[in-house]
Order: structure tokens, then C-alpha cells, then sequence
């Protein structure tokens, strides 16, 4: 029995919903000068007879010169863990991107 529910988890193909950067490979050139992009990610963990935790957050980025990029990224938190709950904000984290060398161009 055993190895039949091995057997079956190794497969029998699993479902994943996800989002970047499985949807779309992000790029390593930074964005363009004043360019901004502002983004939404959630993600959904329930564990049997555990706790539930839902994380959704935000992000903001701008192409603040010309090879140099920044973000902001604000992430809130919704977990419960039986009859307690807690609604959070979480660390603020700023990213940079930079581009010192241009690589060649593909011909």
C-alpha cells in the first residue's frame, strides 16, 4: 500500500498555481526612466488540523534613471491558528537593479 501511494504522488501530476517568476521570466535590464510598473502577489497556505496564512502584497517599481531601478515591496499578513487570528503588515523591503555593462547585442 506503501508503495502504491508513492508510486501515485511521483506520478500523478500536481496542480500549482504561481505567478512570477513562473509565468513570466523576469527581465535583468532595469526599466526605463521614468517607467513604473505596480504589482499584486497572494499566497494561500492551509495546513490540515494546522494554521491558515494568507499573505498578500504590493509592489511599486520605477525607473528612477537611465540603467538603475527600484522597488518597493509591502507585504500584509492574515494568518489564523484556531480561534486566534492576527492581521499584520509585514517588513518593508526596497530593492535596486542596476545595469553597469551592456552587453552585445544579439545580431
Amino acid at each position: 500500500m506503501r508503495a502504491l501511494l508513492v508510486a501515485a504522488m511521483i506520478f500523478l501530476p500536481t496542480f500549482v498555481f504561481a505567478g512570477p517568476p513562473f509565468i513570466s521570466t523576469e527581465s535583468a535590464i532595469p526599466m526605463e526612466k521614468d517607467s513604473y510598473r505596480v504589482e499584486g502577489e497572494g499566497q494561500f497556505n492551509k495546513i490540515p488540523l494546522g494554521p491558515k496564512n494568507s499573505i498578500f502584497s504590493f509592489s511599486f517599481r520605477y525607473g528612477l534613471v537611465h540603467n538603475l531601478e527600484i522597488e518597493a515591496k509591502l507585504p500584509y499578513l492574515f494568518a489564523q491558528e484556531g480561534p486566534k487570528s492576527r492581521n499584520q503588515f509585514g517588513d518593508l523591503m526596497f530593492k535596486t537593479k542596476v545595469r553597469f555593462l551592456k552587453g552585445r547585442e544579439a545580431a
